[in-house]
């Protein structure tokens, strides 16, 4: 228009350009040394049925597996406070080269965690099965343009391999464990066949908890068993089925021994048949036994205890005075033997003597056989024997003096020859108390002595 526009030189226009919410696919840059990965967070060892806040590590490894695209050195800064080894904290420091995204650069390393002690408190110490940890991803300022992409990437994997520990805290849960059936062998009786009356028996169940928690347990069944036989008798008591309160140990400071507690249960003749089973002479006893663990809950605030190899065990005690009553009861006893031993090349023949000193109120019937074994096929090349009588008890049931005994018994030449041919001696013992009371009392005091002399006929050229 050509019309002059008067401004006003105080009046201004400002231009505002704002760029935001950029989110580039790559950028060139000369990158600032920084750490592009900063984590402080809580390692959590999951699928457990238990809640621990302590453990010393037996055996176990960490795994570490490192990848980058990234085209710089990349500097890794793993710790593990929770964890120590002679007070030292774990830590791993690596540095990963440059990579790209279709040759990635990548690390794969297995670290020994034996020997460590591991705080699974948390970072709050007021937690489980949480250890705290952190992981520092860093760069450094190189003064070189860099580019970085969205393709680029980190990979950075860490965790715990077979874990095995030796002492451990916290709290261990609620669980159920069933010991048996199972059986365990007896070789009281081996040796011993007939007929037998114990009176006084007994069987304890001693249960030895070496764990800190406490327990309840059952005896469901149990069963003498004589296998030779075969014979079988189950225990009847009104402790079966009946809940045992089992107490827990006490620990020593996390350092061994711990102190057990014992829980005995007592089966006698006032409360179970035991008798008749220990009359059965038996060689196996069979056994089911049900523990629950915590019955309370968690009744110690994670104050629970275990160390590796002291668990809870259960062991069977028989207690058997020597009060008894026999017919018939067979003691065997298989040795080598060796003729040449002796001279026996010029022998005409002989007399083998038996003489005892016997204390025990028990008329004792020895057989001592010379066998051949040979694959197991066995033969009796010659039998002795001997009767040995029973000493005569006093108005008190007690032997004062012993009973002496001479046996002679006349050897042949044929049985001189005999006795070439054998390899071992079967000596077989059968008590009777048949003179005696129904019941008798075996004391300490008693014994037995026996000596077998000869006398030779040699020929004399």
């Amino acid at each position: 228009n050509n019309v002059p526009v008067l401004i006003d030189i105080k009046n201004s226009i400002i231009a505002s350009l704002r760029v935001y919410d950029l989110r580039p696919n790559k950028a060139t840059a000369l990158w600032p040394a920084q750490n592009i990965i900063e984590q402080y967070l809580d390692f959590n060892l999951r699928r457990l049925n238990v809640q621990l806040t302590y453990t010393d590590i037996k055996s176990g490894r960490i795994f570490l597996r490192l990848k980058s695209t990234i085209d710089d050195t990349l500097h890794f800064y793993y710790d593990l406070p929770g964890a120590k080894k002679n007070g030292v904290p774990f830590r791993i420091i690596k540095d990963l080269p440059p990579g790209t995204p279709s040759s990635p650069s990548e690390i794969r390393e297995v670290y020994d965690f034996k020997g460590y002690s591991l705080d699974l408190s948390g970072t709050s110490k007021d937690t489980f099965n949480a250890t705290p940890n952190s992981i520092i991803v860093r760069i450094d300022s190189t003064g070189v343009q860099k580019t970085f992409s969205k393709e680029d990437n980190i990979i950075v994997e860490l965790g715990f391999e077979e874990l095995k520990p030796t002492y451990a805290t916290g709290y261990m849960g609620q669980d159920t464990f069933n010991f048996g059936p199972s059986e365990v062998s007896l070789d009281y009786f081996k040796n011993i066949t007939g007929n037998v009356n114990f009176d006084q028996a007994a069987l304890k169940l001693v249960i030895e908890n070496n764990i800190g928690t406490d327990a309840v347990g059952e005896i469901k069944n149990l069963k003498a068993i004589n296998s030779i036989n075969n014979k079988e008798v189950e225990l009847t008591s009104n402790i079966l089925n009946q809940t045992i309160k089992i107490d827990r140990a006490t620990d020593n400071n996390g350092t061994l021994p711990v102190k057990p507690t014992f829980t005995t249960i007592n089966l006698d003749k006032d409360n179970s048949n035991v008798n008749s089973l220990i009359n059965t002479l038996p060689d196996k006893i069979q056994y089911g036994i049900q523990m629950r663990s915590n019955p309370q809950g968690d009744l110690y605030r994670r104050k629970d205890f275990i160390y590796d190899g002291k668990l809870l065990d259960i062991n069977l005690q028989l207690d058997v005075p020597l009060s008894l009553s026999a017919q018939g009861i067979k003691l065997q006893h298989v040795e080598d033997f060796v003729a040449g031993n002796v001279d026996l090349q010029e022998v005409i023949d002989g007399t083998l003597h038996i003489l005892s000193e016997n204390k025990y109120p028990l008329d004792v019937n020895l057989l001592i056989e010379f066998i051949s074994d040979i694959n197991n096929n066995t033969t009796v090349n010659f039998t002795m024997p001997v009767k040995i009588q029973g000493a005569d008890l006093n108005s008190t049931g007690q032997v004062d003096l012993a009973k002496s005994s001479k046996s002679d018994i006349p050897i042949s030449f044929n049985d001189i020859e005999k006795l070439k041919q054998s390899n071992k001696v079967r000596i077989s013992a059968t008590l009777d108390t048949r003179n005696q009371p129904n019941i008798i009392r075996i004391y300490d005091s008693y014994d037995m002595d026996i000596a077998i002399t000869a006398s030779f006929n040699y020929k004399i050229d």
